[in-house]
């Protein structure tokens, strides 16, 4: 971390002190430390700095606790990387309005070529399975896949680009407040295998208003976004918005035209995003080449043991089963069955669909 480090991060927990604030006060005076020491009428002459505000920073800039924080980011094994730092993502910079901070789980250089892949919260049985299968395509080929961790598209694309690569999960909340609760589990899995980030204050909590700005970090960290399956209205189409302002490649997946689910997607593509059915298709429309041939031999579980490679083999691909069949053809008991699945879908041999729906993965 860099030696004014607690300058920079008192800066940030100061309330009123938002990413443009934080930016014209650095731009204004060359770092935090000068900025803290500044007083009211000085503080005033900054670019969206009024009286109250500068007020406000005076009064509060010693009662700000640092301490806390950088412990708890220390005792997570994780990292901060501010704006003048050369980790930070150059792509990101030069958005409007970057974060001045990042705090971040992982090990990955975050100045890698990446694509985001998002979308709803409530996928169908074909966007889980098509999102995961352009993920790990996507990965496969040497980019870094980013989304944001939510439930559904989000987990999906994660999941697929653990299976081929690396993946970034950007957060809507601090790095010690995962969320949702669910996906702890697979957090576990990105940090050994990408990174998990977000500009909020450690135990920021999951709040509405974060999750729009977390999408503008989404995008901003991408090449491109594609949009798998989303609805109109979606949030996933708010990601979408922040990449063509952005300059991004905006992509999409079409989709059934009943139910909705596809709606957004289908809405996008009416407005000129890049219609996509793979891998090779973002590729394509990133004007980039797949790395290498990809070995696409099924995989058997050699790790399991009897009762879970009978499970696997009962598996297809395409064709989801339900938990209650598996029990009722294997005849084995529901803690096995659980325990096997569990282990095969974080191995990423098998896709669960939802309502307890089992599928192998394509590979």
């Amino acid at each position: 971390m860099r030696k004014d480090i607690e300058d920079w991060i008192r800066l940030h927990l100061l309330p009123g002190v938002g990413p443009i604030r934080f930016l014209n006060l650095i731009k204004h005076f060359g770092s935090p430390g000068e900025a803290l020491k500044a007083g009211v009428r000085e503080l005033s002459s900054v670019v969206n700095i009024d009286k109250t505000t500068a007020e406000k920073i005076v009064s509060e800039r010693e009662k700000v606790k640092v301490e806390g924080e950088l412990k708890q980011v220390e005792k997570l094994g994780g990292d901060i990387i501010c704006f003048l730092d050369d980790e930070y993502p150059e792509l990101l910079k030069n958005i409007a309005h970057p974060p001045p901070i990042l705090y971040i789980m992982g090990d990955i250089d975050l100045n890698q070529r990446m694509v985001a892949i998002v979308g709803t919260r409530t996928p169908t049985v074909y966007g889980r399975t098509m999102t995961r299968e352009i993920a790990r395509g996507v990965a496969e080929s040497g980019l870094v896949v980013v989304s944001g961790l939510a439930r559904g598209i989000d987990t999906e694309a994660h999941k697929g680009a653990l299976e081929g690569g690396q993946t970034v999960a950007v957060l809507g909340s601090g790095i010690a407040n995962i969320y949702p609760a669910e996906n702890r589990v697979i957090v576990e899995r990105i940090v050994e295998n990408g990174a998990v980030i977000s500009e909020f204050p450690v135990y920021a909590k999951p709040e509405r208003g974060h999750f729009p700005r977390r999408n503008r970090v989404i995008s901003g960290l991408s090449l491109g976004v594609v949009v798998t399956e989303a609805p109109v209205g979606s949030g996933a189409l708010i990601t979408a918005n922040h990449a063509l302002n952005q300059g991004r490649e905006v992509m999409a997946l079409p989709g059934s035209v009943m139910g909705g689910k596809s709606g957004g997607t289908h809405m996008l593509i009416k407005e000129g995003a890049y219609l996509v059915e793979d891998a090779d298709d973002v590729l394509e429309c990133l004007g980039l080449e797949r790395q290498g041939e990809v070995d696409r031999e099924e995989k058997i579980p050699t790790s399991l043991d009897e009762n879970g490679l009978k499970i696997f083999n009962l598996l297809k691909v395409d064709e989801p089963m339900h938990i209650d069949d598996i029990i009722r053809e294997t005849g084995l008991s529901s803690s096995i069955i659980s325990s096997a699945l569990l282990e095969m879908e974080l191995s990423g041999f098998i896709i669960q669909t939802g309502g307890l729906m089992y599928m192998r993965a394509r590979h």
